[in-house]
């Protein structure tokens, strides 16, 4: 602190001074030389710096600049793009005298205490996601006369990595990977100019003191795998051309510093330049980005994505598409509403477009949606102007296995699937895969979209609760599409809820490990201590096990919650509806362990947060073969089909015979296989009973030509949506198959019957031909249970209506159930900002466990 001054007034005006304190997004994202810029601007002196809790400001002025200072701290049109702030304390006292001459920005406070902020205070709300290139430094990069000219690495405090790169907090580039290298000169001059856009962008740096990119052939990966170390890097990531790279090295003091720029830059764009070359001739890249690798081959090239399928193993499941900007995007897909809005924010992320054509049939293998983004790393867009057309841009990885984000890492798991690789020595501290979004086509959600995976570009941003918790929350989230979630009891003021990134299925070794990995970083992270840990209720899933031993290691409480239930309590949060708000709730999805030891998914339930009382479902049919089932539409439509169709296989009678060559033709399973199933399915015999909304997807799925096992989670209800083609927005009588609801006065319990819709569909089927009618079949099969969500909200009593779970993740369902609902008077509550599908599960768990 400056001395003080012994005059207690400027211009005979009396001074006052204010401690200001903010949290939420306000490090890493300008918002110092912000402050500075305004104290400049109404004459304060003082200071600003960081600490553990956000910002910290205190200021010396008249009244009236002070008082406007204050008010244009969290102004929108002044503010950095990407601050946001979640609380400000303002605490103004008179000056007896002026303690200050200037107002300067001081470095960072790691060691405040913490007891003396503003509530939050153990709630680091400070790293913003990882940001895309923004429009100066993408100026920067293709300018010929700039010094970062092709700089893959080019940043500043408006964009470039934050979560990715952050070690601790507060964000200094000392608790960032990005700490090894060391500032030259004039980067150095940018970060210590509080009027330059570079100031404290922690990832500064350019060709002579940056991160560098090299090109690795397959193979010489050889030369180089003795040379990685436990933690799969490359053993003084100095790697010369004995492994294949140019034989440019550059002695420290060799060359000036001219040279070394130059001959840095053309290290790197002759990197990127075979990297490109490798692709053009039909090869598969693996490219180092901001939150892992991404496998890359060119779009249009029908062997290349062959190979890739092959190589990577996925036959069928999409893969998203790379374009080098908006117009050749729209050349090949159809971009409408916010499409473009979306493809060209800050968060980049993939946003599922129609398909126009114009791309190899192994994009999408016939799907009409195509998943587009656009570069969000200067490496992408230099890459993209060598190679000028579509990549293909996957997430980098086998056997569903968590993306790969060490370099070791990739060489040794993807060394038999890429041809070449694009490193960096920039280190990736966390995975976190490309989000995933669809445009809202709902009359009155235009402008609006939803998630399908919740990652990069997104995450850590935290939600506010409209209501306090009880206590600090650990939620471990779903088994497959896992999403796990800390909770913060606000105090005197509102919760909040931090979601991780996407981490994938938990069903192999690679992605639990990833999974228990990340959590521990996110507690260290954010300085996290649970008081209770939620799980989902299957006794049998690993993360459920986990949960259980780690709240007994830690002698804290554990609870389980039902699946679907926390489905209905993540929308409702998400919605802002109140503690006290009844809604009536619609979960369906493929899978859910149900209290009954049964397997949910087509559920209604009604009540408030902590009382959801499951009211009615879809009536209950076998799995035949359990998981196989799961895989295998044909078997679930069999166990339908033993459901629905009454006869005595044991019987030689002519209508039994018939049945089974009904059955036979319907599901493509000889008569000798049926006779197995069906006894099967009588016995019990790995044949478990479900309510899945999901699973009656995979079996009109399969009566409309569906008969492959599935070869990616929800094929057969993409196939479905696929063949529909109307749209239309009106539900009448003819426009829907017959269904229906019986009700149980005893048990205060409804079932939603579906032997009526089949026998209409298998009707058509048999007059028709298996495929022939499959689009209308498609259609009206969403109608019928847009109509069953009208008919059962409509008895329910309740005039909020929530619906989750992913099967309505198909927008038709979606939006129809939606329109017809909203017609009928009722509020209606989808998922939006959280996914609908299992990565919203955590979201609930974490509420549920802090209001119980």
């Amino acid at each position: 602190m400056d001395s003080p001054m012994n005059n207690k007034s400027i211009n005979n005006a009396v001074i006052k001074r204010v401690a200001i304190k903010l949290s939420g997004r306000v490090q890493g994202v300008g918002f110092r030389p912000f402050v500075y810029r305004l104290a400049e601007k109404y004459g304060i002196k003082g200071y600003v710096l960081n600490n553990t809790d956000g910002v910290e400001i205190s200021a010396e002025a008249e009244e009236s600049a002070l008082l406007n200072f204050v008010k244009s701290l969290d102004s929108d049109s002044e503010k950095p793009p990407l601050a946001v702030i979640y609380h400000k304390t303002a605490d103004f006292i008179c000056s007896e005298s002026l303690f200050y001459k200037t107002f300067e920005i001081k470095e960072s406070d790691k060691t405040a205490d913490k007891d003396c902020g503003f509530k939050l205070n153990k709630l680091n709300l400070t790293v913003p996601p990882d940001i895309a290139i923004c429009s100066k430094c993408l100026d920067e990069l293709f300018n010929p006369s700039d010094r970062r000219y092709l700089y893959p690495f080019i940043n500043c405090t408006d964009c470039g990595p934050r979560f990715t790169i952050s070690k601790e907090l507060p964000y200094d580039r000392a608790s960032t990977s990005m700490d090894k290298f060391t500032m030259c000169p004039e980067c150095l001059t940018e970060y210590k100019n509080p009027l330059n856009r570079r100031f404290h962008a922690e990832p500064n740096g350019c060709f002579t003191c940056g991160p560098e990119i090299e090109f690795i052939l397959s193979s010489d990966i050889p030369k180089i795998l003795p040379k990685i170390d436990a933690n799969n890097k490359i053993n003084g990531r100095k790697i010369t051309a004995e492994v294949g790279f140019n034989a440019n090295g550059i002695e420290e003091g060799a060359q000036d510093t001219a040279e070394v720029l130059e001959l840095n830059r053309l290290k790197s764009l002759n990197a990127v330049k075979s990297l490109a070359d490798l692709i053009k001739n039909g090869g598969i890249a693996c490219v180092k980005g901001i939150g892992g690798f991404h496998l890359m081959a060119d779009a249009a090239n029908d062997d290349a994505l062959k190979l890739l399928r092959k190589r990577k193993n996925r036959p069928k499941k999409p893969f998203a598409v790379m374009f080098k900007d908006i117009e050749q995007a729209s050349e090949y897909t159809c971009i409408g509403g916010i499409s473009a809005d979306l493809l060209n924010s800050k968060e980049r992320p993939i946003c599922l477009l129609k398909d126009r054509g114009g791309l190899s049939y192994y994009v999408n293998c016939g799907l009409k949606d195509i998943g587009a983004f656009l570069p969000y790393a200067p490496l992408h867009y230099i890459l993209l102007s060598f190679f000028g057309g579509p990549l293909v841009a996957t997430s980098a990885n086998i056997g569903g296995e968590p993306i790969v984000k060490d370099d070791g890492e990739a060489f040794l798991k993807l060394k038999n699937i890429a041809d070449g690789f694009l490193i960096h020595n920039r280190d990736i501290l966390r995975r976190c895969d490309d989000s995933v979004v669809k445009v809202n086509t709902e009359p009155d959600k235009v402008g609006s979209f939803f998630f399908i995976r919740r990652s990069r570009g997104y995450v850590p941003e935290p939600f506010v609760l409209p209501f306090n918790l009880k206590r600090n929350v650990l939620a471990s989230g779903g088994f497959l599409k896992n999403v796990f979630a800390l909770a913060y009891a606000g105090e005197d003021t509102d919760a909040i809820i931090v979601l991780s990134q996407h981490n994938g299925d938990l069903d192999n070794v690679a992605g639990f490990v990833n999974f228990k990995n990340n959590i521990e970083d996110f507690k260290k992270f954010y300085d996290f201590k649970p008081e209770i840990i939620v799980y989902d209720g299957h006794p049998a899933y690993e993360n459920t096990k986990w949960a259980k031993e780690y709240a007994v290691e830690r002698n804290i409480k554990s609870i389980p919650l039902q699946h679907h239930r926390a489905h209905i309590i993540s929308c409702m949060a998400e919605n802002g509806l109140g503690l006290n708000e009844e809604v009536f709730g619609i979960a369906f999805d493929g899978t859910g362990y149900g209290d009954d030891g049964t397997i949910w998914g087509g559920e209604f339930f009604k009540g408030k947060y902590n009382d959801l009382k499951r009211i009615g479902s879809f009536k209950k049919f076998r799995l035949i073969g359990g998981e196989k089932a799961v895989k295998s539409p044909r078997r679930v439509l069999l166990g339908i089909l033993f459901d629905i169709l009454k006869y005595n296989h044991n019987s030689r009678d002519s209508e039994s015979a018939d049945i089974f060559n009904l059955i036979s033709r319907l599901t493509g399973f000889s008569k000798k296989e049926i006779g197995v199933f069906l006894k099967m399915s009588e016995n019990g015999l790995n044949s478990p009973f479900t309510s899945s909304c999901g699973r009656i997807f995979d079996a009109v799925s399969c009566l409309c030509g569906f008969k492959d096992d599935i070869t990616y989670e929800g094929e057969a209800a993409v196939y479905l949506e696929n063949l529909c083609q109307k749209h239309a927005d009106l539900i009448g009588e003819k426009d829907c198959f017959k269904y229906e609801i019986l009700y149980e006065e005893e048990q205060d319990f409804f079932t939603v019957g579906y032997k009526h819709m089949f026998n209409d569909i298998i009707q058509i089927v048999l007059n028709n031909g298996m495929s022939d009618d499959a689009g209308f079949i498609a259609e009206t099969f969403i109608n019928t249970l847009a109509a069953v969500i009208l008919d059962v909200s409509l008895k329910s009593g309740c005039k909020n209506v929530c619906m989750s779970g992913g099967v309505f993740q198909n927008a038709l369902l979606r939006n129809k159930a939606a329109l017809i609902l909203k017609k009928n008077g009722f509020n209606v509550y989808l998922n939006e900002k959280i996914p609908a599908n299992d990565g919203g599960i955590a979201f609930g768990q974490a509420v549920y466990g802090g209001i119980i």
